[in-house]
């Protein structure tokens, strides 16, 4: 199952493949944190597969997934899951303002800081630290903008007692 989820629609397998087996790929890799592929690597098969065309129902499902696993990240404060989230999501075709939004509420501080203590060397240039991002910086740009928001740099600020 991993190999093919790291190769579908490169060199095996077709969208209507993936559907079928869709499920399954993304139950294992919200779960088993360590499988691999990575998200990243399963949302941009998502993009080849032109996952957005197909039926209503079946988008909606995997956007139901995404924010349950979003969820479990920031309720874990696991910033290098909520990092690898937010890149496969914008690798997978998704505005991520609601996500990047929901980082911003009250609960999801502790989770908001630890995505920016993993990119908050590269932030310094204008990048993300998530190897994903390179050569994608249409995907990146709106992530990038959002830390050095007012709101958003503010609320890291205070998480330092910066002011």
């Amino acid at each position: 199952m991993q190999s093919y989820a790291q190769s579908v629609t490169l060199t095996s397998g077709a969208a209507e493949d993936f559907k079928y087996l869709l499920p399954r790929i993304m139950d294992i890799s919200t779960q088993e944190r360590s499988w691999w592929p990575s998200h990243e690597v399963v949302c941009a098969s998502l993009a080849r597969a032109d996952w957005l065309a197909w039926p209503a129902p079946l988008v909606a499902s995997v956007k139901d997934v995404f924010w349950a696993a979003l969820e479990k990240a920031i309720a874990e404060v696991d910033g290098r899951w909520v990092d690898e989230l937010i890149c496969g999501f914008a690798l997978a075709g998704l505005d991520v303002a609601p996500f990047l939004a929901r980082l911003e509420a009250e609960d999801a501080r502790k989770a908001l800081v630890k995505f920016y203590e993993c990119n908050s060397q590269s932030l310094m240039k204008g990048k993300l630290g998530n190897a994903f991002w390179r050569g994608r910086k249409d995907k990146a740009a709106p992530v990038v903008e959002w830390f050095g928001s007012p709101a958003v740099s503010g609320m890291i600020n205070r998480y330092y007692g910066l002011v």
